[in-house]
C-alpha cells in the first residue's frame, strides 16, 4: 500500500545531500564537544546520528524516530550545544512527556557540557514549583 508519505521518505532520503559520518570526529563540532565525546568513549555515531547530525548542523529542522537506546538525544542535543555554543545569547528548552524521560534526557546532556563555560542545564518538572530552580538556569529570557 503506498499512501504517498513512504515514498515521500525514500525521495528524502535517497536525495540527501550530507554524506555519512562514520565517525564523531567527521562532524564539525567544536573541539570542546569532541574531547566530552571522546571522554564519554563516543566514537562511531548510530545510523539515526549519521543521518541527523549533519542536517541539525546545518540549520535544518528534524523529525527522527528510532527504537529506544540508538542515540536519539545524542542526536538532537550535539547540533543544539554546538548552536548554543556559536550563540551566547540564545536559549533552549527541551521538553519531555515524563519526568522519568526528561531526567534521561538531562543525564545524556550533562557530560556533553564538561567544561563549556556559559552552558548551563536545570531539570524543571512541572509538578513542582519549578521558580526555585529556574536560578540554576541563569537569568530568566526575555
Amino acid at each position: 500500500m503506498n499512501d504517498g508519505k513512504t515514498a515521500v521518505f525514500f525521495k528524502c532520503f535517497l536525495l540527501r545531500k550530507t554524506p555519512f559520518m562514520t565517525h564523531f570526529s567527521d562532524f564539525d563540532l567544536p573541539t570542546a564537544l569532541h574531547k566530552n565525546l571522546q571522554a564519554l568513549n563516543l566514537i562511531t555515531p548510530t545510523p539515526i546520528q549519521q543521518e541527523v547530525i549533519p542536517l541539525a548542523l546545518g540549520g535544518r529542522d528534524i523529525l527522527g524516530t528510532a527504537q529506544t537506546g540508538t542515540g536519539k538525544t545524542l542526536a538532537f542535543a550535539l547540533p543544539m550545544v554546538t548552536y548554543l555554543m556559536h550563540n551566547p545569547a540564545a536559549h533552549a528548552l527541551v521538553l519531555a512527556p515524563t519526568r522519568e524521560l526528561a531526567a534521561q534526557v538531562l543525564a545524556s546532556i550533562k557530560p556533553l557540557l564538561k567544561e563549556i563555560n556559559g552552558l548551563r542545564s536545570a531539570l524543571l518538572i512541572a509538578v513542582n514549583p519549578w521558580a526555585s530552580k529556574w536560578p540554576s538556569c541563569g537569568p530568566v529570557p526575555v
